[in-house]
């Protein structure tokens, strides 16, 4: 287990971590842990992305690769896993998680997500908070960045039309999330598919409007991704549009390049103060894109998109509808037994009938030649 920076990435063994942010406070930085540890009987394999709240593994359980969420300690940080875990669990057994959010496994191999929708397990002084879903391919959207600032229009659009989607199905439940960012999700460009995955692996506060004060803690997102009402306390302001605010903010950063909101340099409260103002970086993109770029900055300004299902309509408007994914029928076992017996009895018919249909032609040939013998 290492313990790693939040601003800068920069990594030490437990409580040995010196960070050269003046933001960054050492004894806050969460600790992760390493490729091969056990949690239970997973296997860590990597780090993923390590979010505000919490760190994202690829693992392995009994031979088969799953993502792991483990919490960072910390009451806050333990509460909003569990919403996670509960609220994916009763999307699963409703079956309306669709294709953008995660699906749930359970915890350990010897129990059911019914009873148990994640984990808690000790770990050296800790005590660590965890839920596990299923593997897909993908990379954090924050890292796909990195190395491509600007992504092909059709891609960036695609995307947040997928982060949209997902942020609906919350809303659909009158929940919100308050903290989308490129962090919050992970995205994979398939060999075969025309359009790129996207599966939001971070789903926020997952709390009302009215019991948003209840919920809300500064560490939960950085002050860059915030709604401005959130770093106001304007709990009666916070409704759908505070989450098309990080839809629009992340979408825009797609478009430019680079974050809406100026970071580097900047201290918390610099930044907090940039987000208030609404100093958004220029925004350089708009003629080879369309009207991408108006429905970034419609999201991002006063008054706001009204919900996350019209931000998603408005892109979906843009682009022409996904190909129909061919799916590939796999022989069971089930179905090749049905056909072997079905052959089977096909033979036994044409058999029976070929054994009749030589046994009549046998008779009628002994008639007519006793006829012939007779008169012959």
């Amino acid at each position: 287990m290492k313990q790693v920076c939040l601003l800068c990435e920069r990594s030490a063994a437990d409580q040995n971590l010196y960070c050269q942010d003046v933001r960054c406070q050492a004894e806050l930085s969460p600790f992760v842990l390493d490729y091969g540890e056990l949690l239970g009987d997973i296997e860590i394999v990597k780090v993923v992305v390590v979010q505000h709240t919490a760190t994202l593994y690829e693992g392995q359980r009994a031979g088969k690769q799953i993502y792991v969420k483990v919490a960072h300690p910390g009451a806050h940080h333990t509460a909003r896993l569990e919403r996670e875990a509960v609220f994916l669990r009763d999307l699963l057994s409703q079956r309306i998680l669709g294709t953008y959010l995660p699906s749930l496994l359970p915890p350990k191999l010897d129990t059911t997500i019914t009873q148990h929708p994640y984990g808690k397990i000790a770990f050296g002084r800790h005590l660590l908070y965890y839920y596990v879903f299923a593997y897909v391919p993908g990379e954090p959207l924050r890292d796909l960045l990195k190395k491509t600032p600007q992504l092909w229009i059709n891609h960036v659009g695609r995307i947040a039309l997928g982060m949209a989607s997902a942020v609906t199905v919350l809303q659909s439940k009158g929940l919100l999330h308050l903290g989308i960012s490129p962090a919050a999700v992970l995205v994979h460009f398939g060999p075969r598919k025309q359009v790129p995955q996207v599966l939001l692996v971070d789903l926020g506060l997952l709390c009302t409007a009215k019991t948003v004060a209840t919920h809300w803690y500064a560490d939960f997102v950085a002050p860059a991704y915030t709604p401005p009402e959130l770093l106001n306390a304007a709990w009666d302001a916070v409704s759908y549009r505070s989450d098309v605010y990080g839809l629009g903010l992340t979408l825009y950063e797609m478009l430019v390049g680079e974050p809406a909101i100026a970071t580097r340099h900047r201290s918390d409260a610099e930044i907090s103060e940039a987000v208030r103002q609404g100093w958004f970086v220029p925004m350089s993109r708009g003629d080879d894109v369309q009207v991408i770029p108006e429905i970034a900055v419609a999201a991002v300004k006063l008054p706001r998109t009204d919900s996350a299902q019209t931000f998603a309509q408005q892109l979906a408007a843009c682009f022409k509808p996904e190909p129909a994914e061919r799916q590939r029928k796999r022989l069971t076992l089930e179905l090749i037994l049905v056909v072997v017996v079905a052959l089977l009895v096909i033979a036994f018919v044409i058999a029976l009938l070929v054994s009749f249909g030589s046994q009549a032609s046998t008779s009628a040939l002994g008639w007519d030649w006793s006829l012939w013998s007779r008169y012959g």
